[in-house]
Formats: C-alpha cells, sequence, structure tokens
C-alpha cells in the first residue's frame, strides 16, 4: 500500500514585499502535485514556528495555520504525474 503525504513549504524564490507564498506538495509513491495554497508569510516566521507547526503568536499565522490543516480534505481530485 502506498503512503500518501502532504507537505507544506515556503517558496522563497517568489519573495514579494517581505513575504513568501506557502506552496504544498502532495506524493503518493512516486506520483506527486505541486499546489500553491494562496497563502503568504514571513520567511522568519515560518522558520520560528518550525513551518507553523510549533506555537503560533501572531493572529494571521494561526489562521494559515487552521487553513492549510483543512487543505487534505479536498474537494476537488487531484492529479498526480508520474
Amino acid at each position: 500500500m502506498q503512503k500518501l503525504k502532504v507537505h507544506f513549504y515556503v517558496k522563497g524564490d517568489k519573495k514579494k514585499n517581505g513575504v513568501c507564498p506557502i506552496y504544498g506538495k502532495i506524493s503518493v509513491g512516486t506520483s506527486s502535485a505541486t499546489f500553491s495554497t494562496g497563502k503568504t508569510i514571513q520567511p522568519a516566521r515560518w522558520e520560528k514556528t518550525n513551518g507553523l507547526r510549533g506555537v503560533t503568536k501572531l493572529a494571521n499565522e494561526e489562521s494559515i495555520k487552521n487553513y492549510l490543516q483543512e487543505l487534505p480534505r479536498l474537494e476537488k481530485p487531484v492529479k498526480l504525474t508520474p
């Protein structure tokens, strides 16, 4: 049985006005799909909160964290590429 993995990361090369977009990657076996979450965060805050897995101190961080936790419950099918 293949494992489903979901990983979030900031894309530093797309930094604009001090914030970077948060991207996600879904993997099943050797297939994967990358997507933009539509959310942004300061790179230093992403690192300080361990990718929002640690303690969040700002209201927008908590909002983004909750949003990312709900994303794996996708309503639309995702096409994975081998």
